[in-house]
């Protein structure tokens, strides 16, 4: 550790003068010592004795102490001479300090006092009036730049609106800072010698306490931005070293705002006394005010990433873009300029402004490189103005060029005249809009922002801990008892006071108003009184007068829209027969015709809920249910009932049987209402939902009510409708009746109206049950698959509709049901009463037949499996369809087995076979759709690809085409035995009636075939041209005469040949010829010619190819039947017209060529 300071001390010890002294004093006593006594006069020796030589180096020693004392006294000299300059020096800087405070403070003072006149003059309470305030809110910014930049001139004529307009002073030298406030934001203008770089201390402290003042100011955001300006002219006139110091000492100053700020506000760098350019009052003198109030610069945006473009790039890209634009100028303001001379200067202000970016590029990169310490200052752009015009110019290019001729003031060059007047270019949009409308960009740093959020959330933890701590003490200093006593008296005396003062209009306000206050009322009478409560308070007294608060609300808030609700609901002609009966027994209750406490006042207030609060909340119903049931135990007055409106409920219940009034008591009743839903799906097995589905579009999650099921029908149906019964006999006072009928009767009577009701819905499932959609083979396949497979969806929902229709008793308890009757059968028929019978007998024996069809013997399968065992062949038969086999290949296999399901399904029960019918159809549908989705394949494969490369485009089934068909393709595809006629023999001549004209299909013909109507007119179109083409079964031939019938006479004679076979005519007698197609030379033309010929003129019809006789029929100007079947042709050559008659040996005519063109090949 102590080597490296080692030499230097070594040194220092060398070069001191003691040490040589010591070092001399040493050589010198040795040599005393040991040299001496050698030393000899002759034979005297004066130093061999040993005592001169001490007395030697007693003076030697001597010598060395007073050598070293004279060096201590030089040093101390110099010591003190030092500590009394270090003493003067340190006087000076304690009063070079003091007069820097002091002038520190000096200016400070007066900053502080403009700053609070200023802020004086916007309201007289320092700031905080409405003025002030909004002064607060309007952004604020710092004015910043080197002495003489134009600072204030930028911001005097950039025309802001001024509300208190230029401060005082305005125009001359900056002290210190001035407030310019303007309509939208705060300047604070800065002198030049605070940011300045060689200026004095004092300077830098007063810049730190102003920014330590706006920071106080405006805490959440100081600055919203620093307006850097430079001046253009002095900043090109700079060396590179000076324009270098001046970024590094701007920069300095900028991190010491961010510091002082602990904010990163966005810095505008701007370029003022842009006219000082040669060339700029020239170039800009025809800007209108628009373009003089823009902005001239280049904004950075915010989201470019500043680690991808360092500041010069940044820039230089920017003012790249600047320079293009002026150059672009440059030719319109050239002609626009009439001056030669000027129009030397506006061409040169492009190469004069291009000369200041290259200036200034490596000035942005260092005043806004970033550094690994912290971020750099955020530049937000840099912008170029012209506050004021005047002052000489400074020619940037001559600059230049002058370095490399030895001239460093520049090359002798004209200047430029004065501008005729002065104006602010590219300011207003600068300070007015684009920095004041991001002045959210200078808000507090992440940094800053956390603290003063975890602050807040500091102080307002520590606030809602001494809220707890004040409530939890003001609790603890009252007793509980005082306060639930204090309370019930408020609230009770409250209460009361708004009962006696309410009143009721002809008509009643909503129910919903008076709700609160009545369930306020049952609260407070049900309000439990804490321990506390009962040793200091009256709990009786407060208890009773709330018990008696509620009853009043009862009677005089809650009774009258009971009553006029119940009026409405009796005389309503859409309630039904139990609502009439339950309305009117608690309607002739409120008016006192029996006491409320034997009424079942909960189910009639849930009952009414229900009814008449449908669309209110669960809550209201729930307190509307209690408020009734509240009648039973509070004094009540009576209400006087409508006679009228009694007895003319009473008429409408008597029109109603009593059975079945009782039958709807009984499924009203709660523990019927309780009951979950039988619900299908829950008893089809896993694979249920998804084979199973409902003929009416329900779903089998859609339940039937669990009241008419068997597992109910002992453990609550029959309880209730026993009680249903017994309520009407006990009330019969309700209808006005003191003696009622007895409730056997209306039991017996409600027993036959269940059992219908429950028949009807069972049937009704069972004859809405269906299968799911198969649109396709493999999804039958799939369905008959879960269908026919153990264990399955079908017989395990009717075992379980068997099961829920049985409604006999236990075997057990039908035992004893059945020895007791025969015991007391005797006393019965001697009493005349009628034997008992079993209560669900009726719904027993309806589903007798259902039963039998799902149950079987052990080893056995039932009649239901066995229905589903017959489908299995369908499933395979669907299967070999799914899994592309060949459908035909199936032959009558189908309908044998459809026609065995149909056996099967005759015998089931009457309820269980629309089901399994509408299982085979969809099964049978699919295999026959399946049949003619083959037929198509086969024909359009086979068939329609020959078919229709013999007639597209060929002749003569377009007259027009070019090429021919083939005798041998026309054959092949309309002879005989041709693959139309083959195919219609061999797959659709069963289901064709031919002897109907035109064909049509035969009754019973399976509509998912899917053949229309005009694909059977064109297997008989095809028939047709067989017939004609093929009349001995070979062909395609035809025999036919030719008669000639008329010649123009213009025309001596008419020849008609067709290959060789010739008919002339020359307006002699009419001779027929017979002939035949084709010819002896199948490909031989056939022609019509008329003599003489005519020159120029069209004297020959021709036709050739093997179809040429029909190409020259087709050339006939008009064609029609005669005669049945004979064809009528009349030719036209030159003018001249021949008509012949085509006389057919057969019944059809083959020459008629509209049953060709006609023709197309059908599609299936």
């Amino acid at each position: 550790m102590s080597g490296p300071s080692s030499p230097g001390r070594l040194r220092r010890f060398l070069a001191h003068p003691l040490t040589w002294i010591t070092v001399a004093a040493l050589v010198a006593a040795a040599l005393v010592w040991f040299v001496a006594p050698l030393l000899a006069f002759g034979d005297i020796r004066p130093l061999g004795d040993a005592t001169p030589r001490l007395a030697l180096l007693l003076g030697i020693v001597l010598a060395w102490g007073v050598a070293a004392a004279v060096l201590g006294w030089r040093k101390g000299r110099e010591d003190q001479r030092l500590v009394s300059a270090l003493r003067v020096q340190q006087v000076e800087s304690h009063a070079n300090q003091d007069r820097h405070r002091s002038e520190v403070e000096r200016r400070f003072a007066l900053i502080r006092r403009k700053t609070d006149e200023t802020l004086a003059r916007l309201g007289r309470d320092g700031g905080r009036g409405r003025i002030g305030r909004r002064a607060f809110r309007l952004p604020w910014y710092l004015v910043i730049g080197p002495e003489a930049s134009g600072k204030t001139a930028l911001l005097l004529n950039a025309d802001l609106s001024l509300p208190f307009g230029p401060p005082q002073g305005a125009g001359g030298p900056t002290e210190d800072v001035d407030f310019l406030f303007a309509e939208n934001a705060v300047f604070l203008d800065l002198a030049g010698r605070l940011t300045g770089a060689g200026g004095e201390v004092a300077d830098g402290q007063v810049w730190l306490r102003l920014l330590d003042l706006v920071r106080r100011l405006r805490r959440r955001q100081p600055a919203c931005g620093i307006v850097l300006v430079l001046d253009a002219a002095n900043f090109s006139r700079m060396g590179e070293e000076a324009r270098r110091s001046l970024a590094k000492t701007l920069r300095l100053r900028l991190d010491e705002a961010g510091e002082r700020f602990r904010a990163r506000p966005p810095v505008y760098l701007v370029f003022s006394k842009l006219d000082r350019l040669l060339g700029f009052s020239a170039f800009f003198e025809t800007t209108d005010r628009s373009e003089r109030e823009a902005v001239w610069g280049m904004p950075f945006l915010a989201s470019e990433d500043e680690r991808e473009f360092t500041p010069d790039e940044r820039f230089r890209i920017g003012f790249a873009e600047l320079a293009r634009r002026a150059a672009e100028w440059r030719l319109p303001r050239l002609q626009e300029e009439p001056d030669a001379r000027r129009r030397a200067l506006v061409y040169e202000f492009p190469e004069q402004f291009a000369a200041l970016g290259d200036l200034a590029a490596p000035f942005v990169q260092i005043l806004a490189v970033p550094h690994r310490f912290d971020r750099p200052p955020y530049l937000r752009g840099v912008f170029f103005a012209s506050a004021r015009q005047g002052g000489p110019v400074i020619d940037l290019v001559g600059l230049a060029a002058g370095e490399g001729f030895a001239a460093p003031s520049g090359l002798p060059r004209p200047g430029e005249p004065d501008p005729t007047r002065s104006r602010p270019f590219f300011l207003h949009e600068l300070l007015a809009s684009l920095a004041p409308g991001e002045a959210l960009r200078g808000g507090l740093s992440a940094t800053a922002r956390r603290v003063t959020q975890s602050w807040q959330m500091v102080a307002a933890a520590l606030l809602v801990l001494l809220a707890l701590g004040l409530t939890a003490h003001w609790i603890a200093r009252h007793q509980a008892a005082s306060a639930y006593a204090q309370s019930m008296q408020n609230d009770a005396a409250a209460l009361r006071d708004r009962l006696s003062g309410t009143r009721f209009g002809p008509r009643l306000p909503p129910f919903l108003d008076i709700l609160p206050t009545l369930n306020g009322l049952r609260t407070l009478e049900g309000r439990e009184p804490g321990k506390e409560a009962e040793r200091v308070a009256d709990v009786p007294m407060l208890q009773s007068e709330a018990g008696r608060a509620y009853a009043t609300g009862l009677d005089r808030l809650f009774m009258p829209y009971l009553t006029e609700g119940l009026q409405a609901t009796l005389a309503s002609e859409a309630t039904s027969a139990a609502d009439l009966y339950r309305g009117l027994k608690l309607y002739l209750a409120l008016s006192g015709q029996r006491p409320l406490d034997t009424l079942d006042l909960p189910h009639l207030g849930a009952w009414l809920a229900q009814v008449w609060l449908p669309s209110y909340s669960e809550a209201d119903r729930a307190a509307f249910a209690a408020h009734v049931a509240a009648l039973g135990s509070h004094d009540v007055a009576s209400r006087s009932a409508d006679a009228s409106l009694v007895a003319d409920t009473r008429r409408r219940i008597a029109a109603y049987t009593l059975s079945q009034l009782a039958l709807d008591l009984a499924k009203a009743r709660p523990e019927v209402a309780a009951l979950a839903p039988w619900r299908p799906s829950d008893h089809a097995g896993p694979s249920g939902p998804l084979a199973l589905a409902r003929l009416d579009g329900g779903s089998l999650w859609d339940g039937l009510p669990a009241f008419f099921t068997a597992g109910a029908f002992r453990t609550v149906a029959l309880p209730a409708l026993q009680a249903g019964a017994a309520e009407i006999e006990r009330d019969a006072w309700v209808l006005g009746s003191s003696d009622g009928t007895a409730s056997r009767d209306i039991l017996d009577g409600t027993l036959g109206l269940y059992s219908a009701e429950a028949i009807r819905l069972w049937d009704g499932l069972l004859s809405d049950l269906t299968v799911r959609p198969m649109p396709t083979a493999a999804d039958g396949a799939r369905l008959l698959s879960l269908l026919v497979t153990a264990p399955s969806p079908v017989t395990d929902l009717l075992a379980a509709v068997a099961m829920e229709t049985d409604f006999s008793p236990p075997a057990a308890q039908a035992a004893v049901a059945g020895a007791v009757a025969s015991a007391l059968a005797p006393a019965a028929a001697s009493l005349g009463l009628a034997a008992p019978v079993d209560p669900g007998r009726a719904v027993t024996e309806a589903f007798a037949s259902l039963r039998r069809a799902t149950s079987a013997a052990e080893g056995s399968a039932s009649q239901v499996a066995g229905v589903l065992a017959a489908f299995e062949p369908l499933y395979r038969q669907l299967n070999h369809i799914a899994k592309g086999g060949n459908v035909l290949e199936l032959g009558t296999e189908p309908q044998t087995v459809s026609a065995q399901i149909d056996l099967l399904v005759a015998a089931l029960p009457p309820s269980l076979q629309p089901f399994f019918k509408r299982l085979q159809t969809a099964a049978m549908d699919l295999i026959q759709g399946a049949s003619g989705e083959r037929l198509r394949e086969v024909w359009n494969t086979t068939v329609l690809p020959a078919c229709e490369a013999a007639t597209v485009d060929r002749f003569p089934f377009s007259a027009r085409a070019a090429r021919d068909t083939p005798f041998e393709d026309f054959k092949s595809v309309f002879g005989p035995q041709g693959q139309i006629a083959s195919f219609r023999d061999a797959y659709l001549k069963p289901l064709i009636d031919t002897s109907a004209r035109p064909w049509a299909w035969r009754p019973g013909r399976p509509a998912d075939l899917s053949i229309d109507e005009t694909a059977l007119k064109g297997f008989e179109q095809a028939d047709a041209i067989t017939q004609a083409f093929f009349p001995g079964g070979e062909g395609p031939a035809a025999r036919f005469s030719l008669l000639p019938i008329s010649l123009d006479p213009k025309a001596q004679a008419a020849r008609f040949d067709i290959g060789g076979q010739t008919l002339r005519f020359a307006h002699g007698p009419a001779v027929p010829v017979s002939a035949q197609w084709p010819p002896a030379s199948p490909n031989a033309p056939a022609a019509l010619t008329m003599t003489p010929e005519i020159d120029g003129a069209r004297n020959m019809a021709m036709g050739e190819g093997p179809w040429a006789l029909f190409r020259l029929v087709d050339q006939a100007v008009s064609r029609r039947l005669v005669d049945g079947n004979a064809l009528l042709a009349s030719f036209s050559l030159s003018g001249r017209s021949f008509v012949v008659k085509l006389t057919p040996a057969s019944t059809r005519n083959p020459f008629e060529l509209k049953m060709l063109d006609n023709f197309r090949c059908p599609r299936l």
